[in-house]
């Protein structure tokens, strides 16, 4: 029974310890390079820019940056968790009037470098960024 709860205990540790790497490579200025997939996609000429700020092991907060072709440009900010590797995803909006809505999304993260992570958002759109 003990190997059994120490087993489990290195498990919860290592996990935490992947985790906590995944949120400082998510620390910085960051550019989406693909969002495609359901009913989401970047227009040609469109940026979409996110800046993370990391607050603790696993989580932190930012803002997202979308420049349309227009050159009309909307801001939100977000807070974001990240455990086993799922990232969530809380976006809080305000409207011209003054409304706000908040919503979060979850991506399941496939694939971590220093330069650009690969992940699922909501589990139908293929989301990548890149480092700016």
């Amino acid at each position: 029974m003990k190997k059994i709860i120490i087993v489990f205990a290195l498990l919860a540790v290592y996990s935490c310890k992947k985790d906590s790497k995944i949120n400082n490579t998510f620390e910085g200025d960051w550019k989406t390079t693909k969002l495609s997939g359901g009913s989401v996609n970047i227009a040609a000429g469109e940026k979409w820019e996110l800046n993370f700020v990391k607050q603790g092991e696993t989580n932190g907060k930012g803002i997202t940056t979308i420049t349309y072709i227009t050159n009309q440009v909307s801001t939100s900010n977000f807070t974001y968790t990240i455990k086993d590797k799922v990232f969530s995803m809380t976006t809080k909006y305000v409207n011209g009037f003054g409304d706000s809505t908040t919503q979060t999304h979850t991506s399941n993260i496939k694939k971590v470098k220093d330069n650009k992570i690969v992940m699922k958002l909501d589990n139908s759109i293929d989301w990548e960024i890149e480092r700016k």
